[in-house]
């Protein structure tokens, strides 16, 4: 019995020893990943519509199945694309990308291993994020050797797919939106006294908006002569252009929208300005803002509102006042000379005597 027992304690040591060694090299296991996945994922993320460099850093997270094997280590938490401005804008769009890797993960046994892949976060709220979500899939089968028995070692090929009806096998992850959209209301107000409220001042307009055509609808003239209702703000390939359009006292347009559609993006710049006029001061303000002297309205599109009024004031000199002004010389001027007529009457006078 005694010897029994020792043969049957050694063959479970056996076993708890070939088991060991088993687990130890599968967790420490070299991965070689097929050649035309290398481990790693690129994201391709394309911002769409502007006409400013854009600044803003994407975050995307990856998050494990829980139905994965247990033993797998080292996928990356979450990766990140970053625009820093410099990117070349491409017809009103820019894309830059970056990289999830994975060639640095061991795996405890063979299987399928599922990961996603979602856009979470952006540093720049002008730039919404893509909703789409990517499914990665890792197939980890047994390296074989000659005689097709496991060495012990992995080979790992990566499939990515999107989530399409049926899913459909990507190169890249591509994320993609665009910026909110807007527009933005322009408006005259002529005041002061002597003002002419038909008078039509030029306003020249530059939106640093994607090459498109941008409606203006209102009240105001294109020619300063000819009163207008409607017309077009037109960016070329090359870039934003000025357009000047002329407006009197009570007159506004909107521009960028096309009776339905906001069609100006939010962050892009604009400038209005007015020619200086010297008998009038100019002053400007947006929205609620407080009023500031100058010609010029320099700003970015927001969100929400985009108001911008041009103020031109004249103040005329009462003729009352003008007459106050002189009246002291005019008095001077009739006592010099009643007084020297006086003289030269009496001198007069007494030579005749």
């Amino acid at each position: 019995m005694k010897k029994i027992f020792n043969l049957h304690n050694l063959s479970l040591l056996l076993v708890v020893a070939i088991v060991s060694v088993f687990t130890i090299v599968k967790v420490n296991a070299t991965v070689a990943w097929d050649n035309t996945t290398h481990g790693s994922a690129t994201i391709e993320r394309t911002v769409e519509h502007i006409g400013n460099p854009v600044v803003t850093t994407f975050t995307y997270t990856v998050t494990a199945d829980n139905a994965n094997p247990a033993g797998a280590t080292g996928a990356p938490s979450s990766g990140t694309v970053v625009f820093d401005g410099s990117e070349t804008i491409t017809s009103g769009s820019v894309v830059e990308t970056g990289t999830l890797d994975f060639s640095s993960m061991t795996f405890a046994r063979p299987g399928t291993y599922h990961y996603t892949v979602a856009e979470t976060a952006t540093t720049n709220n002008l730039y919404p994020l893509d909703s789409d979500i990517y499914d990665i899939y890792i197939q980890v089968t047994n390296e074989l050797d000659a005689n097709n028995q496991p060495t012990g070692n992995f080979n790992a090929v990566m499939v990515k797919q999107n989530r399409e009806d049926p899913p459909v096998k990507v190169t890249n992850l591509t994320f993609e939106s665009s910026p909110e959209m807007s527009h933005i209301d322009l408006s005259k107000i002529v005041t002061g006294t002597g003002a002419d409220a038909t008078k039509y001042f030029p306003v020249s307009i530059t939106i640093n908006a994607p090459e498109g055509t941008y409606p203006i609808t209102g009240t105001f003239s294109t020619d300063g002569t000819t009163a207008a209702t409607s017309a077009n703000y037109v960016v070329p390939s090359t870039g934003a252009t000025a357009m000047t359009i002329y407006m009197k006292h009570g007159d506004s347009v909107t521009i960028g929208n096309n009776g339905t559609d906001d069609l100006i993006p939010t962050g892009v710049s604009y400038t209005f300005a007015e020619t200086n006029d010297p008998d009038y001061t100019e002053k400007y303000k947006v929205n609620s803002g407080t009023q500031t002297e100058g010609t010029t309205c320099n700003g970015t599109v927001a969100a929400t509102a985009n108001s911008i009024q041009f103020d031109n004031s004249l103040t005329s000199t009462p003729i009352t006042g003008v007459l106050l002004n002189i009246i002291p010389y005019v008095l001077v001027i009739v006592i010099a000379v009643s007084g020297t007529l006086i003289y030269t009457a009496l001198k007069t006078k007494k030579q005749t005597a």
